[in-house]
């Protein structure tokens, strides 16, 4: 059924319960239906606009969660840049003074930039871990709330089919 009718078809519905009980009339089962039926649509509409929220925040949480990511990652890299660059300058100073110093020297430096690189990719490796986690959380997430919300659609549609079957 396409929104519209659904609703319209409802909201008919729900005026010829009004009449009765504006009546005084006993409820019939189908206008008990109707009301469960209006209930259901009323609680869809108001979890339809709170999985919109929710999914809103997460995304925004998860933009920003992003964006200090990127951040600490370029301060990292600018960090490793300028200690690369005043690696550089360290050794070619050193080269200069002797040859033999800067060949012990040079294996050092070696080995300490080794080091950094090792640690400096565990830690991106660990953050982008952690971003990987938070977006398969958010999916599943988004794909729970979604599935949800079908089988909730899918009882409304059978309620309404079995209405149609026993008042048509």
């Amino acid at each position: 059924m396409e929104q519209g009718v659904f609703e319209s078809w409802l909201d008919e519905e729900m005026k010829i319960v009004m009449n009765h009980m504006k009546k005084n009339e006993p409820l019939t089962q189908d206008d008990k239906l109707a009301i469960l039926i209006k209930g259901l649509s009323n609680h869809i509409t108001h979890l339809d606009i709170e999985i919109k929220e929710d999914i809103k925040l997460a995304r925004e949480e998860s933009e920003n969660r992003f964006n200090l990511i990127r951040e600490e990652f370029n301060h990292l890299r600018k960090d490793t840049k300028e200690e690369l660059k005043s690696l550089r300058i360290d050794m070619n100073n050193r080269f200069e003074k002797v040859t033999y110093e800067m060949n012990n020297r040079f294996e050092k430096v070696t080995y300490e930039m080794n080091n950094r690189f090792e640690k400096v990719t565990y830690e991106m490796n660990n953050r982008f871990e952690k971003v990987t986690d938070e977006m398969k959380k958010l999916y599943t997430t988004v794909n729970t709330q979604t599935w949800r919300m079908i089988g909730t659609v899918g009882l409304i549609v059978l309620l309404g089919k079995l209405i149609e079957s026993f008042g048509g």
